[in-house]
């Protein structure tokens, strides 16, 4: 049994960059990970942009009364100068005047006669977004390794970026084991259980950025177990297998990787839950063994498989984590593994869900994170600050 920490560095240290790039649309590269940096193609703002519907003016004139020029859209180039004594109506958006130096919103402005306005309110702002302040033309606007979402829609549209050039996508094949496991569709009879780690895998891949293939349900004879697992080893880029990875009678899950060239790198970590995750590595091929509990498999897959698709699919940043203080007194017995345990987030502060064992996935529903719990400590008091990793 190896400490979370070294299983990590091993993970990791296997997870190597695919080199292979496509282009899409930008209306098909939410979730696909940046493989060329975007630039601005022109300064952001492209010009002085009016920032309010107002009176483009000279402070020096103010409170007036002004001469009112012309009305501009925002659409539509000033035809006109601003000069002393003089304003120009103008819209949010649009182009500022030459020989303004700010605009007067319309809120502090009163029309004092035909086409003559008077400043009510002389505000501090100048409410011009000058050209280039946000971004100079060829300035890196969305770095390479990012996984682009919908928050940098609007910065790419913006310059143009309508064809983005993004990593290909990690291919990984899932396959779930054991003789009592159906497919949820099925109705079970008394010692079975519906397949929920399959389907949970493939939810937790897809938002990972990976193509996902769902291999089947396998039973647990090592021949079946060699035979998908070689089958899948050669189509994928990683696999994934649920259950049969401890030290049941039935438990042939590490035997038969080996039996197809893998080596076995780790196969215990000193985590709760998630002992007897197995990580093995062939010629250009990854294998996790993950365990065959609800709960174990969606934190094993948190703390070692999502950082793994990550840096393999080109991402450069670790998983987002916080150091949060925890709501209330946790203590618990077994301190020899460090654990990973389901929370929510309150008021700044990470609540761990009470929960029944690795068995109970329902209590993932509600959580927000999963907070560790280090080795040696049996007591955690109110207040006290924990590694938070975000769900």
């Amino acid at each position: 049994m190896i400490p979370f920490e070294d299983a990590y560095k091993i993970v990791l240290a296997h997870a190597r960059p695919l080199t292979a790039r496509e282009t899409v649309p930008l209306e098909q590269a939410v979730g696909r990970v940046l493989a060329v940096p975007v630039k601005a193609d022109r300064a952001i703002p492209p010009y002085d942009r009016v920032a309010v519907d107002g009176y483009a003016c000279r402070r020096a004139d103010l409170p007036g009364p002004l001469t009112l020029l012309e009305t501009v859209g925002a659409g539509a180039l000033p035809q006109k100068r601003v000069e002393p004594g003089t304003c120009i109506r103008v819209m949010t958006g649009g182009v500022t005047p030459q020989g303004a130096d700010m605009i007067v919103m319309v809120e502090d402005a009163a029309e004092t006669a035909e086409r003559s306005i008077t400043a009510t309110c002389i505000d501090k702002n100048v409410n011009i977004a000058r050209k280039g302040e946000d971004a100079a033309a060829g300035e890196t606007l969305v770095e390479a390794g990012v996984r682009l979402s919908e928050k940098h829609v609007a910065t790419l549209a913006s310059v143009g970026a309508v064809a983005l050039t993004v990593w290909r996508r990690p291919r990984v094949a899932i396959l779930s084991t054991g003789d009592e496991v159906i497919p949820p569709e099925q109705t079970p009879q008394a010692h079975q259980i519906r397949n929920s780690n399959g389907p949970t895998l493939a939810a937790l891949c897809g938002r990972a950025g990976a193509e996902v293939t769902f291999a089947g349900l396998v039973p647990d004879r090592i021949e079946a177990l060699e035979a998908a697992i070689g089958t899948a080893l050669e189509q994928n880029d990683l696999v994934l297998v649920t259950g049969g990875v401890s030290k049941g009678n039935f438990d042939f899950v590490p035997a038969a990787v080996s039996r197809c060239g893998c080596t076995i790198r780790f196969d215990q970590v000193a985590i709760k839950p998630g002992k007897p995750t197995t990580f093995a590595v062939g010629e250009g091929k990854t294998f996790f063994g993950l365990p065959g509990n609800p709960v174990s498999v969606f934190v094993t897959f948190e703390l070692f498989v999502r950082p793994f698709i990550d840096k393999t699919g080109g991402v450069a940043a670790a998983p987002a984590e916080l150091i949060l203080p925890i709501g209330g007194r946790y203590e618990r017995r077994a301190t020899e593994r460090e654990e990973w345990t389901p929370a929510t987030i309150r008021g700044g502060r990470a609540n761990p869900l009470g929960y029944h064992g690795s068995g109970h996935f329902h209590v993932l529903a509600g959580a927000d994170c999963i907070i560790r719990i280090p080795v040696g400590v049996a007591e955690v008091a109110a207040g006290e600050g924990l590694r938070a990793r975000l769900l």
